[in-house]
């Protein structure tokens, strides 16, 4: 491996703009890829010398980018129909909550005790990639929780 005590030359602000910024790669991938020419770079100087030239995300872009078909935050997916169909939602047993306090997005979710009705409420929000996960639930008569989640989107933070 090179020995080099500093790596100035080489993670520069173009550096990190290529491959963090336009190739998305994360700091585990870009330790990988530089390993793999010779260089072992930690991933915690990886993160040092980024911050240093003021590169970043936030932990829910970052979670966007591990997920294999994130939705785009830059398309607002939201209709009159949507609107009808969430403000439904709403007076129902649905609820819309917020992420966290740093990214303003939400997501629709309940919990219900039938699977099909499950399914049938989810099939509406189709387009912000909804799934459905079954939990243990003393609360049920069926012993089971059946958890609608869509994925977070700004949309349904401003709904």
């Amino acid at each position: 491996m090179k020995e080099q005590p500093h790596y100035t030359n080489l993670l520069t602000e173009e550096f990190f703009l290529k491959h963090y910024v336009e190739k998305r790669m994360s700091y585990p991938k870009i330790a990988e890829m530089l390993k793999d020419q010779g260089y072992n770079i930690a991933i915690g100087t990886l993160y040092q010398y980024a911050n240093k030239l003021g590169i970043g995300r936030s932990r829910s872009e970052a979670k966007r980018n591990r997920e294999p078909n994130p939705l785009d935050y830059n398309v607002s997916y939201m209709c009159e129909s949507m609107t009808e169909v969430i403000d439904g939602f709403l007076l129902g047993d649905g609820s819309i909550y917020k992420i966290n306090s740093n990214v303003l997005s939400g997501r629709a979710t309940f919990g219900l005790e039938h699977e099909e009705f499950c399914r049938y409420l989810m099939s509406f929000f189709q387009v912000y990639q909804p799934y459905i996960k079954d939990y243990k639930s003393k609360n049920m008569k069926s012993g089971i929780v059946w958890d609608g989640k869509t994925k977070s989107h700004p949309d349904l933070y401003k709904q």
